[in-house]
């Protein structure tokens, strides 16, 4: 927050150019990617000299610590809360400021050049006094930050879109069969439903009858109009979803997708209901296949794969 300010990433700014991009693999591994943003590079970079990150090659890293998964978690969700919450941007802005300077004066002079904010409104808004010294302002600062990031939707919450964003309209029986697996029961499921319902973030299609005497059950869908994730339409999350294929495809197969062919992308796909639902059907293909290929490295379990395909006739690899 320190390097990066609010304005720097508006929604288009950061759909057109995000600072990085956070891919998490099927085995569990997360990896970072450096968009084309040479803040965010230099940002990597010196997370790399710290040790929080390890370089795999230009522009691509692996996180070594858990705790640098969490905050940089954290920061995508500030940049994505700012873009409809005054108080978050306004909160990051001071920091920023704050951070930049050495005095009042100082302060005064930054918040309102970088951003055109007035201190004294500033703080009016946040509601923090006035009067406050400098030399006291971190601390409360911090302290309501910490709150902007109590708006962060819990993991169950962001998967249960992210599921499905990916695979459409499902009932409760079929997201109960993708999330039981990771030790989520159905009434913990059914709770996190019932609040998503509530927020909006989650519709329901239709009532649908599984079985011919069966009771009806609800066919839900992510609701578009109202984005966990704070896009303002489709078409941004169209466009952040190109920006994800383009960053997976440079991660796993070491191929760089220039502008000109995500805006080529962008307009071959536009046409088809729901693009960015495909496309983040075809990200989630691609990573579970870079992860079966990795495994195939292995020379015993390919040698032993390959055998198996001699006797039975069966095209496995």
């Amino acid at each position: 927050m320190r390097q990066f300010t609010p304005s720097e990433f508006t929604e288009d700014n950061f759909v057109d150019s995000p600072p990085l991009s956070i891919i998490e693999k099927t085995d569990g591994r997360d990896l970072i990617i450096v968009a084309k943003n040479s803040r965010g590079i230099s940002l990597l970079q010196e997370l790399s000299y710290r040790n929080y990150v390890r370089k795999l090659r230009e522009d691509l890293y692996i996180i070594d610590r858990l705790s640098m998964i969490d905050a940089l978690t954290k920061f995508l969700w500030i940049i994505r809360i700012s873009w409809k919450n005054e108080e978050t941007y306004l909160l990051w802005a001071l920091i920023n400021s704050l951070l930049k300077t050495s005095d009042l004066e100082s302060l005064k002079s930054t918040l309102f050049k970088e951003f055109n904010i007035e201190l004294d409104k500033c703080l009016s808004k946040l509601n923090m006094n006035s009067t406050q010294e400098y030399s006291k302002l971190l601390e409360p600062l911090l302290s309501k930050l910490e709150q902007q990031l109590s708006r962060i939707p819990p993991v169950l919450l962001q998967k249960i879109i992210d599921y499905l964003c990916i695979h459409g309209e499902l009932t409760v029986e079929e997201l109960s069969t993708r999330f039981i697996r990771e030790g989520v029961s159905v009434s913990t499921l059914y709770k996190a439903l019932s609040r998503l319902k509530k927020g909006n973030y989650v519709r329901v299609v239709k009532h649908v009858r599984i079985s011919s005497r069966g009771p009806m059950r609800e066919l839900l869908a992510s609701n578009c109009n109202k984005c966990l994730y704070n896009y303002s339409s489709h078409d941004t999350c169209y466009k952040s979803s190109l920006n994800q294929l383009s960053a997976i495809l440079y991660a796993f197969y070491n191929k760089s997708l220039t502008p000109r062919d995500l805006e080529k992308l962008y307009i071959e796909f536009k046409s088809i209901p729901y693009p960015q639902r495909v496309i983040k059907r075809i990200n989630d293909i691609l990573i579970s296949l870079s992860v079966i290929r990795s495994r195939l490295e292995d020379k015993l379990t390919s040698s032993i794969l390959h055998r198996i395909q001699a006797s039975t006739g069966i095209n496995i690899v």
